[in-house]
């Protein structure tokens, strides 16, 4: 922050490089929000994927079991005590046969986000080129506009050969420093078969390529769906590195608990930056968040058959209302592609229209990239009634 001084008086200025950051392009739609709330009007917020699912119990109680011992409430190690680090590597063992070293290979984080932040932060110069999969998660584009980073797209589609020419066409015609991709996907619910990863990681060898992956819903597959690692087809880890959390498959998105997983030099340049920014997680919930990932209890499986269950009763409810809904496998959304009834509207606008009229909250597809402004996204954040209470509201829009 700058300081200037003008006839005895400070006036602060604040710094060019985070304009971004103050532009707000949901602040009609905030607003709106705020106002019906205070008149007490009945709101269904499917806007942000903040899960309304307890966390299980064995969760909660290994918390206050930690939390009642006085040593725990002092400083905790940035980058994640011993026993929560092994914990991430023996999820990994046991769910994606993928052996990691919990000592060279693990850094836990406040959550994916500070894991993307601190590994943007080890891997890139100011200008540095990154491609990632349109539509972008926005959590994604915010992050690499903090690291001035030049970002390239490819279409996502929901056809792997597709998808895998669309990359590899924009890589004959591009050299990026880091492909940042998100798998499952938010939004579109897709995931990466063997051979599709096998690919991708071909391409990143052979271009010089770091590859990061967002794997926040790799327990969030649907039936019997097991979404696969980007480090099952990288056994070497020269250029791979995985995000992890337990934010949506354990419903403790405010734990803030997470992890930066792979390659041995990112992760230890992260661990080490790590110790100049914070003091890593709360103690008890360290200890308790290892207990969670090592038990023999079932704890994720009723969660995703939930969001399974939601996205079946959401997504023909909206197919019904004639949205295009893409066909998913995995994840806590519905992306979905407005009915042509209202294709002049902007996805802003159709958004702050309905939640005005009808008190439904939901995502604007714009934010997800300028190719996305006829497309919404629902977070599966209700129970199934209050879903088809929101399709009815849809209906009674759009007619």
């Amino acid at each position: 922050m700058k300081r200037r001084s003008l006839k005895g008086k400070v006036f602060m200025q604040l710094a060019k490089s985070i304009d971004w950051v103050l532009e707000t392009p949901l602040a009609e739609l905030h607003q709106v929000k705020r106002q019906m709330l205070e008149s007490g009007r009945s709101i269904i917020d499917l806007s942000m994927i903040n899960p309304d699912l307890a966390p299980p119990r064995y969760l909660v109680d290994r918390l206050v079991e930690s939390s009642l011992k006085p040593t725990n409430h002092r400083y905790a190690v940035s980058r994640g005590v011993r026993k929560l680090r092994e914990a991430i590597a023996s999820k990994y063992t046991k769910h994606f046969s993928v052996t990691l070293d919990p000592e060279l290979e693990v850094c836990a984080t406040m959550g994916s986000k500070d894991a993307l932040a601190q590994a943007l932060e080890c891997l890139l110069n100011d200008g540095d080129s990154i491609v990632v999969g349109a539509p972008t998660y926005p959590g994604h584009l915010s992050a690499l506009k903090r690291v001035h980073a030049m970002v390239d797209t490819f279409a996502l589609s929901t056809d792997e050969t597709e998808l895998l020419s669309n990359l590899n066409d924009l890589l004959q015609r591009v050299q990026p420093r880091l492909l940042l991709l998100n798998f499952p996907n938010n939004p579109l619910g897709i995931q990466l078969s063997q051979e599709g990863w096998s690919e991708i990681h071909r391409l990143c060898k052979d271009k010089d390529i770091f590859l990061i992956n967002d794997f926040t819903y790799g327990e969030l597959g649907y039936g019997d769906e097991k979404p696969i690692s980007a480090l099952e087809s990288d056994d070497s880890r020269e250029h791979t590195a995985e995000l992890v959390t337990l934010s949506k498959s354990h419903s403790i998105a405010g734990w803030r608990v997470g992890a930066l997983v792979g390659n041995q030099k990112l992760v230890r340049a992260a661990q080490h930056m790590k110790s100049h920014v914070d003091y890593g997680i709360f103690l008890p919930i360290q200890f308790a968040a290892a207990a969670g990932l090592t038990t023999d209890e079932e704890l994720v499986s009723g969660t995703k058959e939930t969001y399974e269950r939601r996205w079946k009763a959401l997504s023909s409810g909206l197919e019904r209302v004639e949205f295009k809904v893409a066909p998913a496998s995995a994840g806590c959304c519905v992306w979905a592609k407005l009915p042509e009834s209202v294709s002049g509207l902007s996805s802003a606008e159709f958004a702050k229209r309905l939640l005005a009229e009808q008190g439904v909250v939901c995502t604007p597809g714009i934010l997800f990239g300028k190719d996305s402004d006829q497309h919404i996204r629902f977070a599966l954040v209700r129970p199934e009634e209050e879903l088809t209470e929101v399709v009815g509201r849809l209906e009674a829009f759009l007619n």
